[in-house]
């Protein structure tokens, strides 16, 4: 117990009672993490003990009973099974290369008939998600495909209706995916942004902490859903308790910036992760402000307002000249043969305006065409008054 404080001990993750959800905290010798439950907690002032209370909690023994039950997307989606089943096919074949080859005995012939009824559940129920469904629409969905294909094996076996596709989601899909992410950014990122907001959810009268993780994928910045909690005292420690959770999950010292819904918002949690990030690390966060979309935005807004500063009347007026106005729109695409009308543009999101500005520029010529063969005059319309004076400026 150096310094008076408990250490995570690796004899531990050998013992019988904690081999199957017990694994270490890289970031902290002071803290363990259960599989099970998706949790970090602290050893520093119980030692083993801390691990014997956690494993009696009753969402513990929950989570473990449900873990034993998990399907295993992997079983079913794999690259050496594709790459096996791809090479199998000869080139001139017109079946489907992703087919799985079945064996003539005929216990081999049920496994595999069952295999591919649970990837047939499994890709169903991505489409769901992927389409926003509802649960209640996958009701008595099985019969409709045995009717479909009634020659199917994997038709026969199919049987997803709204609670297995729920679970499914919420047990199978959601734990692989979050998985991905969490190895993504661990061993792919070298920093992230960690995002959260605390909103009043209706439905069960509590707090809502959402995390979001923000980081560089592929050459562009990814935003990502990370988790939720449910909180009722939202204070400044518990935030700062669950959010550095998230962070020890993720790999706390490539915490780049902690960044908020709002400028000079939970202040103290900024101020409590600062410390926890020097005092474990010897590192600090970018500080660009408790929400730095807010101050980033706002700088490169008023960058383009120094430079143009008529840019911004211009592409809010020519976005609303034209919606809802079928007379406009046909005079438009008269002089513009390859007609694409103006996108809306949005004045608090700067940064995110590019293919609105680089639309305006490309119909500029467009616009100048259309005014000076139908407008002698300054028109009386305030937004057609904007593009009349930015056309005829730059024809002067």
């Amino acid at each position: 117990m150096p310094g008076g404080k408990c250490v995570f001990n690796d004899d531990w993750l050998g013992d019988a009672q904690y081999k199957d959800w017990l694994l270490s905290v890289a970031e902290s010798r002071h803290k363990a993490s259960c599989s099970a439950c998706n949790r970090i907690f602290d050893v520093s002032n119980m030692g083993e003990t801390a691990l014997k209370y956690h494993m009696r909690g009753t969402k513990h023994q929950k989570f473990l009973k449900i873990n034993e039950k998990k399907i295993d997307l992997k079983k079913y989606f794999s690259a050496e099974d594709h790459a096996e089943s791809s090479s199998s096919q000869p080139s001139t074949s017109n079946s489907c290369p992703s087919e799985v080859p079945i064996s003539t005995n005929l216990l081999d012939r049920s496994v595999n008939a069952n295999n591919l009824s649970r990837k047939a559940e499994i890709l169903w129920t991505l489409k769901v998600l992927n389409s926003h469904y509802s649960y209640k629409s996958c009701e008595n969905v099985n019969y409709i495909f045995k009717t479909m294909f009634p020659d199917s094996e994997v038709a026969k076996n199919f049987s997803c209706g709204e609670k297995k596709t729920a679970y499914l989601s919420v047990f199978g899909i959601a734990p692989y995916f979050l998985s991905l992410l969490k190895d993504k950014v661990k061993n792919e990122t070298k920093m992230y942004v960690l995002l959260f907001d605390e909103s009043l959810n209706e439905v069960n009268q509590t707090k809502q902490l959402d995390c979001h993780i923000r980081f560089w994928d592929h050459n562009k910045i990814t935003t990502r859903y990370y988790s939720s909690d449910f909180l009722g005292h939202a204070t400044s420690e518990l935030l700062f308790e669950k959010i550095n959770e998230k962070c020890l999950t993720l790999g706390a010292k490539n915490l780049l910036q902690l960044s908020m819904d709002g400028p000079n918002v939970n202040l103290k949690v900024l101020d409590m992760m600062m410390e926890e990030m020097k005092n474990n690390f010897n590192a600090s966060l970018l500080n660009v402000g408790t929400c730095g979309l807010h101050v980033i935005h706002n700088a490169f807004r008023a960058g383009c307002s120094a430079a143009f500063p008529e840019v911004e009347e211009a592409a809010s007026a020519v976005y609303w000249l034209f919606k809802d106005s079928p007379a406009r729109r046909e005079d438009f695409a008269s002089v513009n043969p390859d007609v694409k009308f103006p996108l809306k543009f949005c004045k608090h999101r700067w940064v995110e305006n590019e293919n609105v500005l680089v639309r305006l520029i490309r119909n500029f010529a467009g616009y100048q065409k259309l005014y000076k063969r139908n407008l002698k005059k300054s028109p009386s319309s305030a937004k057609q008054q904007i593009i009349w004076n930015i056309t005829r400026h730059d024809q002067r």
